[in-house]
């Protein structure tokens, strides 16, 4: 009996010893992001944690924190940015604050949809030259956890033309870019803070707003707004980037499943994304009644570019030639191969 006792808590000796050695070698990272963890860009970072955590049998954990538990989509890059934070999905707009080519990921009219966007970020020329300028900032980037085109709301007509915005008030997001592209096509501009923004629909400060159609129903605009067009002017992305000490951190083969947890991520959202896109319609029509364009003809598609020159050639010279031109000229191949 002594024998199988001393036996048996030599065997949990060595269960705890093991059990050290493994968390000591453990590394924990700390995910930070906004959304729902019901929604895409909630549910690719945990794609992505988990997809790490099983390749790395449990040597990388990686701790998501979804709903601004962090902070705000500016804090959480900002803290990436000092390394006081591992990692975070940073939206285009957000990004072109400090890194100004990515004002070329917010061009209007430059991408028509969510397939083309994608074709044109994984594109390795784009890649390659894109991550190269983030690292300048002392940051890793990896893929982008979600991709959507943004569309037209408001509560007063359908829209096809520019000619269809003229005099409506309507709340655009923060950066000078989408105030110059909305009231380059006639609408008037607000910018208010998007947790306010149910109740200046409601009162009528703004009737009309750039949005994508499933986050309009997650914050029941559309029970306010009963107009929608996927006019897709911009994509909504972000692209998950890393502290560059964290990154450090990882050993050769961890890096590389890092990069793999990546690819399969984007796969993954792109799946994702067409079912939650069909729901988004099927919801605003049938739950909120919403009267919904879902495609512009070519020539009103034209119609808006036209409009938004200017824009274009103004964000030329914040974004840089080099990289304007490569962005737009691979828009515009990629297009021509997905819209015959």
């Amino acid at each position: 009996m002594k024998k199988r006792f001393l036996s048996a808590m030599m065997a949990m000796g060595l269960v705890l010893i093991f059990v050290s050695f493994v968390s000591a070698q453990q590394i924990v990272f700390k995910l930070g992001h906004v959304a729902p963890p019901q929604q895409i860009q909630g549910k690719s970072s945990t794609f992505f944690k988990n997809y790490v955590e099983e390749k790395t049998k449990g040597a990388v954990k990686i701790e998501v924190y979804p709903l601004g538990q962090l902070g705000g989509q500016r804090a959480l890059m900002d803290a990436v940015l000092a390394g006081t934070l591992d990692m975070a999905p940073a939206g285009a707009p957000l990004l072109a604050t400090v890194v100004p080519e990515f004002n070329a990921l917010c061009l209007p009219f430059v991408v028509a949809n969510e397939d083309i966007f994608w074709d044109v970020v994984q594109d390795k020329e784009f890649r390659d030259k894109t991550f190269a300028i983030v690292r300048k900032k002392g940051v890793e980037s990896f893929g982008f956890t979600d991709v959507c085109g943004r569309g037209f709301l408001n509560k007063k007509r359908p829209v096809r033309t520019p000619d269809d915005l003229k005099g409506i008030n309507m709340r655009v997001m923060e950066g000078s870019i989408y105030t110059d592209m909305w009231r380059a096509m006639g609408a008037n501009t607000r910018t208010i803070p998007f947790p306010e923004l149910y109740t200046a629909l409601q009162q009528g400060v703004v009737e009309g707003e750039d949005n994508a159609l499933d986050m309009a129903n997650f914050m029941k605009f559309t029970e306010i707004e009963k107009h929608f067009t996927a006019t897709n002017q911009t994509m909504q992305t972000n692209l998950l980037i890393m502290a560059s000490a964290s990154w450090n951190k990882l050993n050769d083969a961890q890096k590389k499943i890092f990069r793999e947890a990546s690819d399969a991520m984007e796969k993954y959202s792109q799946e994702d994304f067409r079912k939650d896109k069909a729901d988004a319609y099927r919801v605003a029509r049938e739950q909120y009644k919403v009267a919904c364009i879902e495609d512009l003809s070519p020539a009103e598609r034209a119609a808006f570019r036209k409009a938004v020159a200017p824009v274009l050639e103004k964000y030329k010279k914040v974004i840089g030639d080099d990289y304007f031109t490569m962005f737009t000229a691979l828009a515009k191949k990629v297009e021509a191969k997905h819209i015959k």
